[in-house]
């Protein structure tokens, strides 16, 4: 891996860290997770920003909200702290979050095969 992929990937790493730490354990807590997801989405699209991420966030946002909506509703689980239609106000944020991370991750692996089988 080039330096500046492993750099990358690392910064996905520890950006994946922190959303798992703060949804485990500021769950109870929707407004102070809210703001604490949006302050990483925030940064995640400033310093991993490509032209298309807003895209995959929203996405991302819409998408994996509304299945787990169906999901629920047809109670193949449930959340605990629900307060939107049967899931977290956070969730869209979270979905959001991690759509642009697997993309950039995704990404940096396909480099690092392209610029590894090349030589």
């Amino acid at each position: 891996m080039r330096f500046k992929e492993l750099r990358s990937f690392m910064g996905l790493l520890i950006l994946i860290t922190i959303t798992i730490l703060l949804v485990s354990f500021l769950w109870k807590y929707n407004l102070i997770l809210i703001i604490a997801l949006g302050l990483e989405s925030i940064i995640l699209l400033i310093v991993f920003h490509k032209k298309h991420d807003i895209i995959y966030f929203i996405v991302g946002g819409i998408c994996g909200p509304a299945a787990e909506m169906v999901a629920v509703h047809f109670g193949a689980w449930n959340f605990a702290n629900s307060n939107f239609y049967n899931i977290p106000l956070w969730l869209p944020l979270l979905w959001g979050i991690v759509l642009v991370s697997m993309k950039k991750a995704t990404e940096s692996l396909i480099n690092t095969f392209k610029k590894t089988s090349s030589k």
